[in-house]
């Protein structure tokens, strides 16, 4: 198998940045045939992400809960997400229970901060999943 037939293989998995698939033909262009059926077997057990499952799940059905960060193994944004996320909850609960509209005030900027944050990850995870993906192959080829 050659190295544009690799390539194809995992186009939807890598970043369309024409420059990295160059530099990753490059490397699969210096092995030999055996290594590069090696590599392919190796693939399938680097836990390449589907980036449009990343999205779709993790991005838009669990966004408000970090869950795509999770999938990309980034546990500090992770962790940061779902805390504002408990931090908000946390003030609806406290405002319901004293019945304070300054609490309830309060609860806003978390509010706030978890939409935005789920929007602006809309936008951002479908490259990072790439990125991710370009990573761990560059690692398994040295």
């Amino acid at each position: 198998m050659d190295s544009n037939m690799l390539l194809m293989s995992l186009q939807d998995k890598l970043p369309n940045d024409q420059m990295k698939l160059h530099a990753l033909k490059e490397r699969l262009d210096k092995m030999d045939e055996q290594g590069r059926q090696d590599f392919l077997l190796k693939t399938n057990t680097l836990g390449l992400c589907n980036p449009k499952m990343v999205f779709w799940v993790g991005g838009f059905l669990l966004g408000f809960f970090g869950v795509a960060w999770l999938m990309l193994k980034n546990m500090p944004l992770f962790i940061a997400k779902l805390s504002v996320w408990a931090l908000w909850i946390f003030l609806l609960i406290i405002a319901a229970a004293t019945d304070s509209a300054v609490v309830a005030g309060f609860s806003l900027v978390p509010q706030i901060v978890v939409y935005v944050w789920a929007i602006v990850d809309l936008f951002i995870v479908g490259k990072r999943a790439r990125e991710f993906n370009y990573q761990k192959i560059m690692q398994a080829l040295m």
